[in-house]
């Protein structure tokens, strides 16, 4: 080991003391950008506050007014856009003046233009949110998060088949499109 050259020469006294300022400079960035963090989360907060203020009073908008929950919706999408913040189902129930969940409710328990509409809603908000993390406008992880826990998104599906008594112990074409979701009900 004693005759050895090192990989490396020694570092003189100038190039220490540039070392030294780039490590300085990387905590003066990580300090501004914990600031752009502090300034984005007080946005928000403020943003959601303002919309809660809005929102308290409100009545509900009459969900058999198909047009009017249209309108209501295309301007939140509108407002978003002109914010560069991604719209949600949270948003557009607040803007209907309901909660998230009497929404879902709504979109599961009803069959109505509205329902539908809101349905298609619904997949265009996660296609946002997809084409938006696949951009990397929006965080991968976060999105894949919201995909699978709010807008149902699996990375596999299990499906099942039910016979209902035929003779021949095979599924009725009623009984597969039941199951598939393209019929409600017999």
């Amino acid at each position: 080991m004693a005759g050895r050259k090192p990989k490396n020469p020694p570092m003189t006294q100038e190039e220490m003391t540039e070392v030294v300022q780039q490590k300085r400079s990387s905590r003066i960035y990580r300090a501004e950008s914990q600031e752009i963090a502090d300034q984005g989360i007080s946005k928000s907060v403020i943003n959601a506050l303002s919309e809660l203020k809005q929102a308290d009073g409100r009545t509900k908008i009459n969900m058999d007014d198909t047009n009017m929950v249209k309108s209501r919706i295309e301007a939140y999408l509108e407002t978003c856009a002109v914010n560069s913040s991604l719209p949600s189902m949270t948003g557009i129930a607040m803007i209907l003046g309901y909660t998230r969940t009497g929404l879902y409710l709504y979109m599961e328990k009803q069959n109505t233009e509205t329902s539908r509409y809101l349905q298609l809603v619904h997949d265009k908000l996660a296609d946002i949110l997809s084409e938006n993390a696949l951009k990397n406008n929006a965080n991968n992880i976060t999105a894949i998060f919201l995909l699978k826990s709010l807008y149902g998104l699996r990375e596999s599906q299990t499906v099942e088949f039910v016979v209902n008594n035929n003779p021949n112990g095979e599924p009725s074409i009623n009984d597969v499109a039941l199951r598939a979701g393209l019929l409600l009900e017999e």
